[in-house]
């Protein structure tokens, strides 16, 4: 160990400053340093690798990295702690990546974790965790930034939800799920499209062939009776396509089917361009044409021939479509 003695110009006073110039030093099991290598290290099998000391008066220990500076708004990674291997430090490392920016959203500690499968010399890193200095976290976004307060690339699988509700109150998501099933269950009871025999359950409709060239009409009229229950749009769109189809569906070479599009039922007739014809609701005393949306007596006319569509008139009241 070799002293050195200088005066310090800085001082106010001649009083002269005693300095030590530490080359070398090592203790078994402990600590060794080396001026040569400019290599500290702490020995394998060392009790304490290393101790931090709180100064006193108040102020915690602090360990200063500098390895960072600032470049304003550039993306570029400015410093980085690796973690390494013990046998071979050139591979398979760990690293937090610093970057320092006036950028708020650029500023940001990044985790990166070895992966084999990134490079195939395995120094390879995938980013797993991003912190930025305006709040956000991003998880698994591929070196992207995040634009919300946690944002993650992935499936995100948790024991329990928590979220504060208009009242201010916490509130467990799986609670408002619960109670949210609870009510859907309650309105499959109440909502859907009552057919009772005897007093909705009969639709009629007809399509109607004119010509200008021939006083004859021709037409066909569909009859269909619906089983007494509770429908939802699409049992109801399945029962009466069955019925159309046992009817026979292709009448004076016309297809006819029942459709549902947004939420309103279509009566859908499909014919040659050359043919007139006209679709209409035909009023009945126990019609169901209103349970579904459509006014008893309503006419669709074709104006070029062809393929033509009656839409009903209202919404169904109390509707609900299979979740499928």
């Amino acid at each position: 160990m070799r002293y050195r003695l200088y005066h310090d110009p800085s001082t106010s006073n001649t009083a002269t400053i005693f300095t030590d110039t530490l080359d070398g030093y090592s203790q078994d099991a402990a600590v060794s340093i080396n001026s040569d290598e400019n290599d500290i290290q702490l020995k394998t099998r060392s009790t304490t690798r290393l101790q931090v000391q709180n100064t006193g008066g108040g102020a915690p220990g602090r360990i200063d990295l500098n390895i960072g500076d600032l470049t304003g708004d550039s993306d570029t990674t400015h410093g980085e702690l690796r973690f390494c291997r013990g046998d071979n430090p050139s591979i398979r490392y760990h690293s937090i990546l610093t970057k320092h920016s006036n950028v708020a959203s650029r500023c940001a500690l990044l985790f990166k974790i070895h992966d084999s499968t990134v490079s195939s010399d395995n120094t390879g890193q995938r980013e797993v965790l991003k912190l930025q200095s305006d709040g956000n976290c991003g998880i698994n976004l591929d070196g992207g930034n995040p634009t919300e307060t946690l944002e993650v690339n992935g499936t995100v699988k948790c024991t329990e939800l928590k979220f504060d509700d208009v009242d201010g109150v916490t509130t467990n998501l799986s609670s408002v799920i619960s109670d949210l099933l609870l009510r859907v269950a309650e309105l499959e009871d109440r909502f859907g499209i009552d057919i009772t025999t005897g007093v909705n359950d009969t639709l009629m409709f007809q399509h109607v062939i004119t010509s200008a060239a021939s006083p004859n009409v021709i037409s066909y009229m569909y009859t269909i009776v619906l089983a007494g229950q509770r429908y939802t749009t699409d049992e109801m769109l399945t029962a009466i396509n069955a019925a159309i189809v046992t009817a026979g569906s292709v009448q004076n070479s016309i297809t006819t089917t029942m459709a549902f599009s947004g939420d309103r039922f279509i009566i859908r007739c499909t014919a040659d361009t050359s043919v007139f014809f006209s679709i209409q609701v035909v009023q009945g005393s126990s019609s169901a044409a209103e349970s579904i949306g459509f006014v008893q007596n309503r006419v669709q006319q074709g104006s070029t021939g062809g393929d033509l569509d009656l839409v009903a008139t209202n919404t169904v009241l109390f509707a609900i479509r299979d979740a499928t």
